[in-house]
């Protein structure tokens, strides 16, 4: 395996859509596409959307980095082994599981490097194994002097050469 499987909470990044997704856009079928979504089931667990909510294994999920309640429900569907079930965090704009179904781990390409938009979300990359959490936030004002800092530090050694 490229990567070890991933676990509920992760933030995965896929390198093409399930041929599901394909048939559904068929024009992504011709792109060198990455995709990002939320682990919300692993193989074995029942996912459902009732009222709103995301309940896996008949317990509703608590989830702080969602945009709002999901307008849809969707009926259980149980993941099988070594496939995911995955959602974007913006649920009711997010073409994910619920519309293509689950995701194979060979699809699975590794985890995002880092959040970069919006800036007050800005994190590390292992704010992205698990939920994440607030000692992963990185200090915008430290980024922008690292960068700044980095920028000059080229600018001297493209002089020197």
């Amino acid at each position: 395996d490229k990567i070890s499987l991933a676990r509920r909470g992760d933030v995965i990044c896929f390198n093409h859509p399930p041929e599901a997704l394909i048939l559904m856009v068929p024009t992504l079928a011709q792109r060198n596409l990455c995709c990002i979504k939320r682990v919300v089931a692993v193989g074995g667990d029942e996912v459902r959307v009732r009222g709103g909510r995301l309940m896996i294994n008949g317990v509703p999920q608590t989830e702080p980095w969602i945009v709002g309640p999901m307008s849809y429900t969707m009926a259980p569907v149980r993941v099988p082994e070594r496939h995911y079930f995955v959602l974007g965090d913006n649920r009711d704009n997010s073409v994910d599981s619920h519309l293509w179904g689950c995701l194979p781990h060979k699809l699975v390409i590794g985890f995002p490097l880092c959040t970069y938009w919006p800036l007050h979300r800005l994190a590390r990359a292992n704010a992205f194994r698990r939920a994440p959490r607030a000692s992963h936030q990185l200090n915008l004002k430290e980024v922008w002097m690292r960068m700044r800092a980095g920028s000059a530090e080229h600018s001297r050694s493209l002089k020197k050469a």
